[in-house]
């Protein structure tokens, strides 16, 4: 029922095309989102390279299903080659028993070629912030390339904090990741006092695990590239996160079940309030509930040709 369920949406989407509703654009489709093992405010978001904060998944789902490893495959296909199965990334995300991650591999390839393969050990649990030390490994022992592939992942080293607020450098980059833990200090004026954030560092609201508000700053107190995330009420559970990237903005509509499962999500692009596209993105899954395929289906005001790119996930159990 539920594999049915998923097709029911994508014909419906498809066959509205473009159209997107007032509540789309508000993201005020109400839900009461049920447990789901993937932590979609950072998992197929840009905290996928964010290695040393492992908040990708629910542990309590995957302690309760004795998860060992997930293996995370995403794929590239045009129009013409819709069955193409030309692999672009994998990523391996291996865990003890007690469901804390403790080892990601990461491999890239080029026309089905490998040419980069990284692991990261997770060297204790996560801190009360989720935040853990990592040994990396370049597996391809190519030494010109062992210190630039390291670069393509960030990559943290924490320097300072308090119950107010904790600072992070980029190991690679004199940058900062930056979090105000308390909602006292929420305010420009507070975290240019305390924290001093240059225009390359990035500033959160809330706890790593359940961001408020992320953002970079100018000027003392001019945001940019501010990213807001919506919660189901009382809960860590995402309902809708809404990125202003100057002149783009880009509204993800997590989508559910009547039952408050999540079944994939709708990615909406804007400019200046104008709606350019939108992007549907659609879970199958298997017996256990669990995704296993990830599909898009792209469509646009000007543009009708469609891109489809594809993730698959398989699963090991202890």
């Amino acid at each position: 029922m539920q594999i049915k369920l998923v097709f029911g949406l994508l014909i419906m989407c498809t066959l509205f095309g473009c159209s997107i509703t007032e509540e789309e654009r508000k993201g005020s489709i109400e839900q009461v989102p049920c447990d789901f093992i993937f932590r979609l405010q950072h998992f197929l978001t840009d905290q996928d390279d964010v290695i040393n904060f492992p908040l990708w998944f629910d542990d309590s789902i995957i302690c309760g299903n004795r998860v060992k490893k997930i293996t995370r495959s995403v794929y590239n296909a045009d129009q013409g080659e819709v069955g193409s199965k030309e692999k672009i990334k994998e990523f391996i995300y291996e865990f003890s028993d007690k469901g804390n991650i403790k080892r990601l591999t990461v491999r890239s390839f080029y026309e089905n070629v490998l040419f980069n393969d990284v692991t990261f050990d997770y060297l204790n649990v996560k801190d009360s912030e989720g935040y853990t030390k990592v040994k990396v490994e370049d597996n391809y022992n190519f030494s010109k390339t062992s210190e630039l592939n390291k670069r393509n992942y960030q990559l943290y080293s924490k320097t300072m904090g308090s119950e107010s607020y904790s600072m992070y450098k980029n190991d690679n980059a004199n940058k900062y990741q930056i979090f105000m833990l308390d909602t006292a200090y929420w305010g420009g004026i507070s975290v240019d006092t305390i924290c001093a954030p240059e225009p390359e560092d990035v500033v959160t609201f809330g706890h790593p695990q359940k961001p408020i508000k992320r953002y970079q700053v100018k000027n003392k107190v001019e945001e940019f590239n501010v990213t807001t995330f919506t919660y189901a009420e009382g809960s860590n559970k995402i309902k809708k996160w809404r990125r202003k990237e100057y002149p783009f903005e880009t509204l993800r509509t997590i989508t559910f079940s009547k039952n408050g499962n999540c079944i994939g999500f709708i990615d909406s692009i804007f400019s200046d309030d104008e709606y350019l596209s939108r992007k549907l993105f659609v879970f199958e899954f298997d017996d256990n509930k669990f995704p296993i395929k990830l599909g898009m289906e792209s469509s646009s005001e000007h543009d009708k040709n469609t891109i489809l790119q594809r993730e698959t996930y398989e699963y090991e159990y202890f």
